[in-house]
């Protein structure tokens, strides 16, 4: 028996309009502001244009109603600049700026021109996760012109040198963006949507540093603290920044005065959880089994951002309240390394809960902090015997997400795990 196939066009033939179709060029301005005296049918803006042309780009509707104080300031500003320079500051709405045409005003060229590439770079978007975070949840669906302009703002309000330190910092991570990546991957996928669910970003660090600095009471400071690491460890910083500032805070002031192998190792294992963050994981219509759904549902699941968060805070916390030595901060890393993120989970959860138990007094005495690790050494003995503990592990992971899950409410969990770290304590004995 033979079918038809639907999708077959061959046999469909073309509709003959009697009416004729007008050429609409891609960039032009609606009717409203096409000038009354105008004689075209359409108006065609010099952004569309091969030659770029200041003068007549500052009398085109959008722009005519400037004072011309501010045209002198753009003119002024643009004849130290590129044509493909000038183009992206009128595409992405810098020149008109008020607070970008201070700032540039008494800016010199070196400056100027990494600022201009900052500009430039963020047209890129970051991987999903740090878009969705930065750009939705925390400022509320904002623009790239919207953080430029909030980003200039801040370089108005800092002293000059905390002003050229931010720049200089931005123009580097600014270098390392593909300007054509989001281009070649449409082209590679055919789907606009593969651009916005993106896993990788040649702008991740740009786009995380600016808000980063937006975010920052203290930009200026920040830079000089992030210059004390590597590119590589301020990758994995700015990621860490990107799904928390108050944890990168943290993060940056505790690694400070660490080696650079430690650095190394605790940035790696954090920036990993928060690159692997799923911003959908939380949804219950992806869970395979009811358990698994109220472990979506309490934003309890692995790759979950609310997981993410109390993962990297449980990390940074052992940092600050416990002075371990060189050697154990190493092997905690290394241990957290060579684990499935469930395990890393239950691993984190037994160290801070099981050290908040057995050293409850010392830790509600803030003056003591951070708690000397070598006045407890069995303390510490104990807590990394029982997270080493494989069945311990499956047991507190059992708790969280098992078919016997305690998610009821979170101090359920925790009381579940501390009761279990007393049981196999008292194993160890």
């Amino acid at each position: 028996m033979n079918f038809t196939p639907t999708n077959n066009h061959s046999s469909v033939k073309p509709v003959i309009s009697k009416q004729s179709i007008p050429f609409v060029p891609t960039n032009i301005l609606s009717e409203k502001h096409i000038p009354a005296n105008s004689q075209d049918t359409f108006f065609i803006s010099e952004m569309s244009k091969k030659e770029f042309n200041v003068e007549n780009w500052l009398e085109e509707p959008l722009q005519a109603d400037f004072s011309s104080e501010k045209k002198d300031k753009i003119t002024s500003l643009f004849e130290k600049l590129s044509g493909y320079q000038q183009r992206t500051l009128a595409r992405n709405g810098m020149a008109k700026d008020d607070h970008f045409l201070s700032v540039t005003s008494k800016m010199n060229s070196d400056n100027l021109d990494a600022l201009v590439n900052v500009a430039d770079s963020i047209k890129i978007n970051a991987q999903a996760i740090y878009s969705i975070v930065n750009e939705y949840y925390k400022h509320g669906k904002r623009s790239e012109e919207e953080k430029l302009q909030q980003f200039m703002a801040v370089l108005n309000e800092v002293p000059p040198e905390a002003m050229n330190k931010i720049i200089s910092q931005a123009g580097q991570y600014a270098k390392n963006v593909n300007l054509f990546e989001d281009r070649d991957l449409v082209k590679d996928t055919y789907t606009q949507e593969s651009v916005l669910l993106k896993k990788t970003s040649s702008s991740d660090d740009i786009q995380n540093f600016m808000s980063a600095v937006i975010d920052s009471e203290d930009p200026g400071s920040l830079v000089d603290k992030l210059n004390q690491f590597s590119p590589d460890q301020q990758n994995n910083l700015l990621n860490v920044f990107a799904l928390d500032q108050d944890i990168g805070e943290r993060t940056l002031d505790s690694l400070l005065d660490k080696s650079d192998k430690v650095k190394n190792q605790m940035l790696s294992f954090l920036g990993d959880v928060s690159s692997k963050t799923n911003i959908f994981a939380d949804l219950p219509i992806f869970a395979n089994s009811p358990s698994d759904k109220a472990a979506r549902l309490k934003g309890m699941t692995e790759y979950s951002f609310k997981m993410s968060i109390d993962m990297m805070n449980k990390t940074v916390s052992l940092l600050e309240n416990f002075d371990l030595s060189e050697e154990q901060i190493l092997k905690m890393s290394n241990d957290l390394k060579g684990l499935d993120r469930n395990e890393q989970i239950a691993y984190l959860d037994i160290s801070t809960m099981g050290l908040e138990s057995l050293l409850e007094d010392s830790l509600d005495d803030e003056s003591e902090l951070p708690i000397d690790m070598t006045e407890h050494q069995d303390v510490m003995s104990s807590i990394e015997a029982l997270r080493e503990n494989s069945e311990l592990r499956k047991a507190v992971n059992d708790a969280r997400t098992g078919e016997d899950s305690m998610l009821k409410i979170e101090s359920e969990y925790q009381e579940s795990v501390i009761g279990m770290i007393s049981i196999f304590t008292s194993l160890l004995k």
